[in-house]
């Protein structure tokens, strides 16, 4: 199939949502399928031939959320000339309006990923009326309307969506990850170098955390929970990998605990997730967490997960049995406690065989299906 992808967040910002899209891309290619992306360009950036970046402007430098100028003249040209069957919007904004546009005039099917829960993420923005919870439903509102298919990345994201509008078809479909990729990514020599950058030893078992250092993520809360349980137990430490607008302040309130934890700041994917691989526990205690990408690559390293039970982890995390799905931050802390004092209980949650239902394969191929039912007379 030829598909087109509009997002307005794509390389080189990092974050779920970007890791998502281009592990998506990466496993339709590696199965034959023609992808091009339709973006916001960030100015030196080198892009792929498949990708065409549209000039943008910064809207806000803390999240890396840029606003593209999208000439729909053009955009109709490129859609023609790669013969595009069908358009998958990621973005509510200017590069998901020009997809909406292009499917209307062009009479492509379109389907919408809505990633993002923006109700998490107001303190990012200055403006008092785009802050409301009526101006959000009412964005994804508008959003949905004329969509021949809405997926949600998680049951949290579908119940979130039907309440705003319960007359929509919704589907929940978790992200995917490029499982050979992830595989073939980490390495053993990338890890001792890692360990010996922060000075882990061998013996030392780590707490991990993945994300962006930021009020939404909880952090403050998190680590303080963490340094709780680990501060008196030998040979266990808490990293905390992420850039972020709290990046700094976060160092300094971890300046005299650095025995214990270790604030790592931005890493390149490879060795974050390398990191990862090497990590006894995954937590996070974040509200604002759809269908977190670092939960699926923990679940694919064999890592057990501490999260919130609130459905953004329902079909990667099976309560008991690869993590603990906790309701109350409250319950975080002897959560913890287990994994690291009982070793048979870790090992049979490492070696869990519950099915990954959003793996590579599974979540791509029922993506793939998606695609061909909306346009059944080609496929």
């Amino acid at each position: 199939m030829n598909i087109c992808i509009f997002t307005d967040c794509y390389l080189p910002v990092k974050n779920g949502v970007v890791t998502s899209i281009v592990q998506t891309e990466k496993v339709l290619r590696s199965k034959g399928h023609n992808v091009i992306i339709i973006t916001a360009g960030v100015p030196g950036f080198k892009y792929a031939d498949n990708v065409f970046a549209f000039r943008s402007v910064p809207v806000i430098n803390k999240i890396l959320i840029r606003h593209a100028f999208i000439n729909m003249s053009k955009v109709v040209s490129i859609l023609k000339e790669n013969r595009i069957d069908i358009i998958h919007i990621h973005t509510e904004f200017a590069a998901g309006i020009a997809g909406k546009k292009a499917a209307r005039i062009l009479k492509l099917p379109a389907l919408y990923t809505a990633h993002t829960l923006y109700s998490h993420y107001k303190h990012y923005v200055l403006l008092e009326w785009i802050k409301s919870e009526y101006f959000i439903k009412r964005l994804y509102k508008r959003f949905m309307k004329d969509m021949n298919l809405i997926i949600a990345p998680s049951v949290k994201m579908k119940n979130y969506l039907e309440n705003i509008d319960g007359n929509k078809k919704f589907i929940v479909l978790n992200n995917c990850i490029d499982e050979e990729y992830l595989r073939r990514t980490i390495r053993e020599n990338d890890i001792k170098l890692l360990l010996k950058k922060y000075h882990i030893i061998d013996a030392d078992r780590l707490v991990i955390f993945i994300g962006r250092i930021s009020g939404e993520k909880k952090i403050f809360e998190l680590s303080g929970k963490v340094y709780d349980v680990i501060k008196d137990l030998d040979n266990v430490k808490f990293i905390a990998i992420g850039g972020g607008v709290q990046l700094r302040k976060y160092r300094r309130s971890v300046k005299n605990k650095r025995d214990k934890i270790i604030a790592a700041g931005y890493l390149e994917w490879k060795d974050a997730v390398s990191l990862l691989s090497r990590s006894s526990v995954f937590v996070t205690i974040s509200d604002s967490e759809v269908n977190p990408m670092t939960v699926l690559e923990s679940v694919h390293c064999g890592i057990p997960v501490i999260c919130k039970n609130d459905g953004s982890a329902e079909n990667m995390i099976v309560n008991n049995e690869n993590g603990f799905l906790i309701d109350d931050d409250s319950e975080f802390k002897e959560k913890l406690a287990m994994l690291l004092s009982d070793n048979e209980l870790h090992a049979k949650m490492a070696s869990s065989h519950v099915k990954k239902t959003m793996l590579s394969g599974d979540s791509i191929d029922e993506l793939i299906k998606l695609y061909r039912s909306a346009v059944p007379e080609k496929y």
